[in-house]
């Protein structure tokens, strides 16, 4: 009897490994609607075998490609004169791309918990060239999240930037490693 048990459960094992396999693969029967294959693509979106394997295949193109650096602070609106505060975000390019846009997923922390978790998508001031470094300003707009959760200046503030896309001068749109963040699934510029 205990041997008959191990065999089902080792089959049942086998079985399950099977079906593993073939949804991985994207063979075994219809698609159904609610998180299949083919759902996610009517819904523009990548299931997570996709995902992984276009950020891998992206990765080869986009490695070199980095934010070095974020700063926050506090500057004088230039049409208003009131403060406001900003988020400098600096990038390298060591890749062979030449950047037009960028994708970010912005956390900002005073003390420990995060007051903003924000996406941005921004174009690069004059394009990044391969080789060359530079920096984009993020401002919020006023009335929004960011501009009525800001703390009062004077506060220390951490920031947070995971890049997760951009997009090149030829208008192809890659994926870096952040897009496999879970909580960015539905704000991936797929194209």
């Amino acid at each position: 009897m205990a041997m008959r048990v191990r065999e089902r459960v080792r089959d049942l094992g086998g079985l399950v490994l099977a079906m593993v396999v073939l949804a991985a693969a994207g063979c075994g029967g219809e698609p159904q609607s609610d998180g299949s294959e083919a759902g996610a693509a009517r819904a523009g979106k990548l299931d997570q075998a996709q995902l992984t394997a276009r950020v891998l295949a992206d990765m080869a193109r986009t490695r070199g490609f980095a934010v070095t650096g974020a700063s926050y602070g506090y500057d004088t609106h230039p049409q208003t004169g009131q403060r406001r505060p900003y988020l400098d975000i600096e990038f390298r390019n060591e890749s062979q791309l030449d950047i037009e846009r960028l994708w970010v997923q912005v956390t900002l922390r005073s003390g420990g918990e995060p007051w903003l978790a924000q996406v941005f998508n921004f174009p690069v001031s004059g394009g990044l060239a391969a080789g060359a470094e530079g920096s984009a300003r993020l401002t919020p707009q006023p009335g929004s999240d960011w501009d009525m959760k800001a703390p009062p200046e004077g506060q220390a503030v951490r920031a947070e930037v995971v890049p997760f896309a951009l997009r090149t001068k030829s208008a192809e749109t890659l994926l870096l490693e952040g897009a496999l963040r879970p909580d960015l699934a539905d704000k991936l510029p797929l194209e």
